[in-house]
């Protein structure tokens, strides 16, 4: 009975210590003898490869510019966790617009839409994180761009009709397209890499 109650306590105090480390200690799971703690890690683990470090582009609109939207919008991708690594707020060019919106060039609306985008400044946004176009998306329509939802920023302040644009703002779709964007808009030396103090409280990884 002293035996087995000796083992008990070396097990706890042995899984005390490990869970107290943070989720770049994840992957040791072969230490462990309890088949709940390993399967504890082992889920760990596969969060961390699930969940990859990436740039997102977004852009306030001319619309939510003068609507004064600029501090709402910053305010939701950080309080969401993402990090800022550049901004600039500037008036569109046409080239610049035409690239950015070259998908689109074939549709009726092309011309008005870059209409539309030079009739004021823009802010243009870099934000990197854990699944950054992800949660960029989700920030500003939720899961169906066509129908945002309540609580995101275009359900919040758009009626996102397609046809005039009035959609306050946008972000990038892929990580593809995210790049493709920031070269656009940003010069490598406009942006900005830095270490971010709350990562550790919002990922449980180490600077």
């Amino acid at each position: 009975m002293l035996r087995k109650l000796s083992i008990l306590i070396a097990i706890y105090l042995f899984s005390s210590v490990q869970f107290s480390s943070d989720a770049a200690d994840c992957g040791n799971s072969e230490l462990f003898e309890s088949q709940d703690v390993k399967l504890e890690m082992d889920s760990c683990s596969q969060t961390s490869k699930e969940s990859k470090t990436e740039r997102t582009f977004a852009l306030i609109k001319p619309d939510g510019v003068q609507r004064n939207l600029i501090g709402d919008i910053i305010r939701r991708y950080e309080v969401k966790g993402l990090k800022l690594l550049a901004l600039k707020f500037v008036q569109s060019t046409e080239d610049v617009l035409r690239a950015f919106y070259y998908t689109s060039r074939h549709q009726e609306f092309f011309d008005d839409l870059i209409a539309f985008m030079k009739r004021g400044p823009v802010v243009a946004m870099i934000w990197e994180g854990y699944n950054a176009v992800t949660i960029g998306r989700q920030l500003l329509t939720g899961e169906n761009r066509f129908y945002p939802l309540p609580g995101s920023i275009r359900g919040d302040y758009s009626s996102n009709d397609l046809k005039h644009r009035f959609t306050v703002a946008h972000g990038s779709d892929t990580a593809e397209e995210a790049e493709r964007e920031i070269a656009l808009w940003f010069n490598a030396d406009e942006v900005v890499s830095w270490n971010y103090s709350n990562e550790i409280w919002i990922y449980q990884t180490r600077i």
